[in-house]
């Protein structure tokens, strides 16, 4: 036992010969940054077709539709919204908005239409945007109504008023964050009035047009709001 005992104190002494375990794992790590791709369908219930990305050349609006409206004359877009890989906030920014008088004709002189600078057609401009997510409020959830273009009890109310109303430039943050993989309906009706109140005749409005730009941006819940540009 004594010889044993010294052997193993000269081993330990001697530059180890005895070891602890070992063992190495090794796993690689990587940063992936995700996307936000927010993807809009405008549909005019007439063969509307997904716009990704939104080009200029398709109104939001059925041109043949709003060509040559008359008091009285209604109608609607149903706008679907799509968030590829995250969710996120919600804008609606309404800016550049014009109203074209395009020459004063008879009828427009005679109701004492002021100046052939402005046209007054967004005086008679009844518009309407809310969400269209059915009943139960709920995005994607699939309830009957959900994307009808019809507001229903349940659904909020984003703004509703004449287009005159709007200013150079409006922003609204949508009420519901847009989750990951789901469809948002959004619905807006116009609607030409003929009295809107004010005690002028609706023929002021001839000829005039009333235009503007839209944008819908998608950013992180946490991020400042937009501004105006």
């Amino acid at each position: 036992m004594a010889v044993l005992a010294v052997g193993l104190a000269g081993a330990l002494a001697g530059g180890g010969m005895l070891a602890y375990f070992s063992d190495v794992e090794t796993a690689a790590g990587v940063f992936q940054v995700s996307n936000m791709d927010l993807a809009v369908d405008a549909d005019w219930y007439d063969g509307g077709a997904e716009q990704n990305p939104w080009p200029t050349a398709v109104p939001l609006i059925n041109p043949a539709e709003t060509a040559d409206i008359k008091p009285g004359h209604a109608g609607g877009t149903e706008i679907s919204l799509h968030a590829y890989c995250v969710a996120g906030s919600v804008y609606m920014r309404i800016f550049n908005t014009t109203s074209g008088e395009n020459t004063r004709i008879d009828p427009e002189l005679e109701a004492g239409d002021p100046s052939d600078l402005t046209g007054e057609l967004a005086d008679y401009l009844w518009l309407e945007l809310w969400e269209d997510n059915g009943p139960d409020g709920e995005v994607g959830s699939g309830d009957p109504g959900e994307g009808d273009n019809i507001p229903q009890a349940g659904e909020a109310p984003i703004w509703s008023g004449y287009a005159s109303q709007l200013g150079d430039c409006t922003i609204w943050q949508l009420p519901s964050i847009l989750p990951h993989c789901q469809v948002y309906y959004l619905g807006l009706r116009w609607e030409f009035h003929s009295d809107n109140g004010s005690g002028t005749s609706v023929n002021t409005a001839q000829g005039d047009t009333f235009g503007c730009d839209i944008e819908f941006i998608a950013t992180d819940p946490g991020d400042p709001a937009p501004t105006c540009p």
